[in-house]
């Protein structure tokens, strides 16, 4: 038996896991370390921290930990780099805003956006680049890039001037590049082109307040006594009627560091979602320098107004020798409007600065916390009783709760279980029954229960210490019999049972394999026991392993259908069970063929071919195969010859590949193709081609493979000429002959004369054998005038003045002067009656 004392109260382990929560107020991230918890890193390249290792040379940082920067783009073209942050922001009260950006190093773009978008967004999706700054929408990609997901409000530092520019898709704004701008845009989501998607609010170049944006230079201005120092300050301040009033701030720096209000109190009316997140973006075009954040905080607009949150009382018993844990932010409450506990500011010695995880009560035990709000108290060795400490508790907007208090009980151990000794029962018919007994519980209660067994066993009276089990089968069975004092304490004792059957029954058992294939058969042994064959199979030979006991079934060379054979097992004390039967499905081998057939050739007026292939492929086995590939080289089928693909078909279940050209895509079909067992199916391919010699027979072969679903294995065929596979009908789709193609190039025929009087016969000037090259062509009379010209032609003339005095009419009967120039390089001439 194996004894035990826990807690029921214990048990409950999912207390043990925090909860995500909003970030609480004031929030700060400075970006000067090697790692930012909570923030989420991306572009192309990804933005990065320059304190983290690997980022400067042979694998060092390029600052110290403690001194970097988040750097979105380096001074290069064409980067894009931005962050967002996993944690969120009640926005009821208001926000505020700061942060200190460095730009320099370059020529000047694109600029930086910071914007708040709903914290629900999921997936999050960063916003289109360029002029755009990674938040608003952009038509300069295919297809349009959408913007920021669920963008509520987004202030971009505009070094270029394009953020606040009506073009490439943004919604509304000021026309014309507006360099060193500080431009607000509002809500959005998606890539829709309609006004209210991400428009324009406002924007203001600091060059009219008498500062610049950015002092540029080659390198950055960290310390607010320099002239360069930059820090962006923005409020949104809650309006009465909805929505925010917007103020933004630059703080430029200086022996005196000056504060410049850049937009005051602009109106945005749209209501925000119920919490914000943030993220900041950046990107360089043909224009660059180094984009880079630092020091990033986020507050309530005016946490005097705040109101303490809730904290309430807490108690729970345990027992004794054991922690116990409770989640004592369960029951606290914000009290300001969009607030929530932040379970993981729980404080349990509010008299001492700082918030204070751990609390030790000499001569009781010790109170923790985990970020969750579980507070755990684990006692002293021996102590019962109750022990008790105050804490405290912050809502999201850092509002701090008054003291609350929490109450521990440790009782003593109840009395310990006994389930009494294993036992093992020896049984002929089954099922039967059995008597449990356990100890008295005392003043505690008891329960029955079964942990494991072949069947559910049926316990009667499972509260008394003495119950009868019913359905007991051949096997092992182990009940635990579970004591619980009064206070929750729990001890647990488990008990054995082993039920031996004198008589049993050896199951039958299905299995199926492949022609030439060992089949491993799992037969249940127990343990001491072994297997006797007590009638081989017909079609195949048995052998036990002597390592694993396993039965190995190898049927007879080439045999494919049912067979089958009878078993005994006998157990370690030497009792047989009846007679087990196992039947074996040998499957024919996995088979597929391929023929390739030319089955149709048209030669064209311009010398061209259209061909059409039909491949026949088969499935002769008896399981779908799955991934189908076919491919067809036709640069190796048809060298120094031009080709297009002009049709491409399949039926059944194959998906023909629309990519297909025969050079740099040769796979004719989709990986999703398959073909049904023992199923016929066909793709054609249409092609128009032009011969590379004036006689050829080009030889072309295919290749097709694939997944059988039944075992995983790979099956290839080569393709034979024609339109079946297996020629000879065997089974057995060996040959491999490659598709003939004879191809004649003809020169080019120009007829001696036409007659186009409208009888349906040689009513054109018909040039045949032109290769696909371009034909101009001009006709002039016997004095030299032209009256026909055409620089593209297309076998259409029918007779008629196209230039001179006499457009429109019929030119006389008579003997014409052509000149022919075929792809503005071959030049012929000659002449042409025209007899009507």
């Amino acid at each position: 038996m194996i004894k035990s004392l826990h807690l029921t109260t214990f048990l409950l382990l999912v207390m043990l896991f925090p909860n995500i929560s909003q970030a609480q107020f004031p929030y700060n991230e400075s970006f000067r370390n090697a790692t930012a918890e909570g923030v989420v890193f991306g572009g192309a390249p990804s933005a990065f921290l320059t304190a983290a290792p690997g980022t400067g040379v042979n694998g060092t940082s390029i600052d110290p930990v403690g001194s970097g920067y988040l750097r979105l783009t380096n001074n290069t073209r064409n980067q894009k780099g931005f962050v967002y942050s996993t944690s969120s922001f009640p926005s009821s009260q208001g926000l505020s805003v700061d942060f200190e950006y460095y730009i320099y190093g370059g020529t000047g773009a694109d600029g930086i956006s910071l914007f708040l978008f709903d914290a629900t967004a999921n997936p999050f999706v960063i916003g289109g680049f360029g002029g755009s700054l990674g938040y608003a929408q952009i038509t300069t990609t295919t297809p349009v890039s959408p913007g920021v997901s669920k963008g509520y409000l987004a202030i971009g530092l505009d070094e270029f001037g394009n953020f606040s520019n009506p073009t490439e898709g943004r919604q509304g704004g000021i026309s014309g590049i507006r360099a060193g701008s500080v431009t607000l845009r509002g809500k959005g989501d998606g890539a829709a082109l309609v006004p209210d998607n991400y428009r324009f609010l406002t924007s203001v170049r600091t060059q009219d307040l008498g500062f610049p944006l950015t002092q540029g230079g080659s390198a950055r201005f960290s310390d607010p006594a320099s002239p360069g120092y930059r820090r962006v300050y923005m409020e949104l301040v809650p309006d009465p009627r909805g929505g925010y009033n917007i103020t933004v701030r630059i703080t430029r720096g200086g022996p005196s560091p000056i504060s410049t209000t850049v937009i005051d109190k602009y109106y945005y009316p749209d209501i925000a979602p119920a919490n914000l997140s943030y993220g900041i973006a950046s990107s360089t075009g043909d224009k660059t320098n180094f984009h880079e954040i630092r020091n990033v905080e986020i507050d309530v607009i005016n946490s005097a107004e705040l109101a303490p949150p809730t904290a309430a009382d807490d108690e729970i018993t345990g027992c004794v020798g054991q922690s116990i844990f409770i989640n004592v932010t369960q029951n606290d409450r914000s009290n300001n409007f969009g607030g929530a506990i932040n379970r993981g500011s729980v404080d349990l010695n509010p008299a001492q600065p700082g918030i204070q995880s751990s609390f030790t009560i000499p001569g009781e035990g010790t109170f923790a916390v985990n970020t969750g709000g579980v507070v755990s108290f684990t006692p002293i060795a021996g102590f019962t009783g109750t022990s008790s400490t105050t804490y405290t508790v912050r809502d999201t907007y850092g509002a701090q709760s008054a003291s609350a208090s929490i109450r521990f009980t440790i009782t003593p151990a109840p009395v310990q279980a006994d389930a009494g000794r294993d036992t093992t029962i020896n049984v002929g018919a089954q099922p039967r029954s059995y008597n449990l007994r356990g100890n008295s519980p005392g003043p505690g209660t008891g329960l029955w229960t079964q942990l494991t067994g072949p069947t559910a066993a049926g316990i009667t009276g499972s509260s008394s210490p003495s119950v009868v089990v019913n359905n007991l089968v051949a096997g092992t069975y182990i009940f635990r019999w579970t004591i619980t004092s009064t206070g929750g304490c729990v001890t647990f004792d488990d008990v054995v049972v082993t039920v031996n059957s004198l008589l049993f029954d050896a199951p039958d058992i299905n299995v199926d394999g492949t022609v030439d294939e060992r089949i491993v058969i799992n037969v249940p042994v127990p343990e001491g026991g072994s297997i006797v064959i007590t009638r081989p199979p017909a079609n195949g030979t048995i052998t036990i392993d002597p390592v694993t006991g396993q039965v190995i079934y190898v049927p007879n060379p080439g045999y494919s259908g049912p067979d089958d054979f009878e078993y005994v097992i006998t157990d370690g004390d030497g009792n047989q069970s009846t007679p087990g039967v196992v039947t074996v499905i040998v499957n024919p081998p996995v088979k597929i063929g391929l023929a390739k057939a030319l089955s149709s050739i048209v030669k064209n007026l311009d010398g061209s071919y259209n061909l059409r292939f039909t491949f026949t492929i088969v499935n002769f086995g008896n399981a779908r195969i799955d991934q189908l590939n076919l491919t067809d080289d036709l640069v190796a089928a048809f060298p120094n010859s031009r080709f297009t693909v002009s049709g491409l078909s399949a039926t059944g279940e194959l998906l023909v590949n629309p990519a297909y050209n025969g050079t740099s895509d040769v796979g004719l079909l989709l990986p999703a193709s398959s073909i049904r067992a023992e199923y016929k199916e066909a793709v054609y391919l249409d092609l128009v081609i032009y011969a590379d010699a004036e006689s050829a027979t080009y030889l072309n072969t295919a290749l097709v493979s694939g997944i059988s679903v039944r075992n995983g294995a790979l099956v290839t065929d080569q393709s034979t000429n024609g339109l079946a596979p297996d020629s000879r009908i065997s089974g057995d789709p060996s040959p491999a002959d490659p598709t003939p193609v004879s191809l004649v190039r003809q020169n080019l025929f120009i007829p001696g004369g036409f007659s186009p009087n409208n009888d349906g016969i040689n009513d054109v000037l018909i040039i045949q054998n032109s290769l696909g090259r371009k034909i101009h062509l001009e006709i002039y009379n016997r004095w030299g005038n032209r009256i026909y010209r055409a620089a593209d032609y297309q076998n259409d003339w029918n007779g008629r003045c196209t230039e001179g005095i006499h457009i429109g009419d019929d030119v006389p009967v008579g003997t014409y002067y052509y000149v022919i120039i075929l792809d503005g390089k071959d030049k012929m001439s000659g002449y042409i009656t025209i007899n009507r």
